[in-house]
């Protein structure tokens, strides 16, 4: 392993990380051999899966990172894509017109009811007191990928269109005539658009191949299944679920943020840790619940507002919690930051999904007691 950093050092990674150092697990390497965006398997993996069918829907109960995992996979494929078409000596010679890359290269669009073809591909506007075609976001953006220059010798990087909770409008009528193009093998591949504008020829529309998607659902809105098949089989699919350890990954970056550096992470580790197995037996209740089930279990962003609640707790206090009694003190008995949480977050978004369900308060109780308990 020596011998191959060494001459990868020598040979190739020119430049580094910081300071001509070479740092496999910083960025912008760390980026390019491992995305963090979990679903890996032991054979394909989220890149590999985008680059092969050009799009992939991230999918799950709402608050599960699927908006962070799309914007850390679109980083990781345009990083590999540089370093496997520029070659080591450009990808760090270019580090600043990598990082620009980074932030132009990726589109983000909030899908809603009310937005549609119009939006998306194209539409009548008045102009000038008439009424024409206008271009939407896609024929603008497919004109950014094809005009964009770089300097002489470098190819062109993926772009990546990210259309966040795409179950919240029409999917196929928003597409219209790219709902084909969307095909691997139909990329590049010219169709016209219906309508013409006086005076002008006729519009068309092509999907570069560099250009990739990235869906996020939230399956409480919508089920997976209601989709069309003609939709699904354009796209691969990538569950993602409530995870234990990434919650508590959430919360420690949370907490170097909000909370103040007198009270560290590890001095509340044990307790976080308790946590976020208390998080994990709350889901696994939820999930065997025959009112609820897995479409409904919370994310890791409702369970990650404790360290706001923590920081709000820990300024009323006059000394740092004993033996990182955090959360639940030497006896058992549950923190202000805890019952906080339960009854601003955890509990308004329970009583929601059960409204309507004849057994509600109990049920409410026992989820109570699930995530409480020490």
């Amino acid at each position: 392993m020596l011998e191959i950093r060494t001459a990868l050092e020598n040979d190739y990674l020119v430049g580094g990380n910081i300071d001509g150092s070479i740092d496999f697990y910083h960025a912008p390497l760390q980026g390019v051999w491992q995305s963090r965006t979990g679903g890996e398997g032991e054979g394909t993996g989220d890149i590999e899966s985008l680059e092969w069918k050009k799009q992939l829907i991230l999918y799950g109960p709402p608050g599960t990172s699927k908006t962070f995992t799309a914007s850390e996979l679109s980083k990781a494929l345009i990083l590999r894509d540089a370093l496997r078409n520029w070659g080591p000596r450009k990808f760090f010679d270019n580090k600043v017109l990598l990082d620009r890359l980074l932030v132009e290269n990726v589109e983000w669009v909030q899908l809603h009811p009310g937005y549609g073809y119009a939006e998306f591909v194209r539409g009548l506007r008045l102009e000038k007191e008439e009424t024409r075609y206008q271009a939407g976001l896609l024929p603008n953006l497919i004109e950014r990928i094809t005009s964009q220059e770089l300097p002489e010798g470098l190819s062109p990087l993926p772009f990546v269109l990210v259309l966040d909770e795409i179950n919240r409008t029409d999917l196929s009528a928003m597409l219209g005539e790219a709902f084909s193009l969307l095909e691997r093998d139909k990329r590049d591949f010219s169709v016209t658009l219906p309508g013409i504008n006086p005076g002008e020829p006729p519009t068309t529309l092509a999907m570069p191949s560099n250009l990739y998607i990235i869906g996020t659902m939230n399956e409480i809105d919508q089920s997976v299944e209601t989709l069309d098949f003609a939709l699904r089989r354009r796209f691969l699919w990538r569950e993602c679920p409530f995870e234990r350890d990434t919650l508590l990954e959430i919360v420690r970056h949370r907490w170097e943020e909000n909370v103040p550096e007198r009270y560290s992470f590890e001095h509340a580790r044990e307790q976080l840790e308790t946590f976020a197995d208390r998080a994990q037996d709350l889901n696994d209740a939820i999930f065997a619940m025959d009112e609820l089930g897995r479409a409904y279990q919370i994310g890791h962003t409702y369970f990650a507002d404790i360290t706001f609640f923590l920081e709000r707790w820990l300024t009323t206090v006059r000394s740092r919690p004993r033996s990182g009694t955090y959360l639940w003190d030497t006896n058992g008995k549950v923190r202000p930051a805890m019952d906080d949480l339960w009854d601003r977050s955890l509990k308004p978004l329970l009583e929601q999904y059960l409204s309507g369900t004849e057994d509600r308060e109990n049920s409410l109780s026992a989820l109570r007691a699930t995530f409480i308990k020490p």
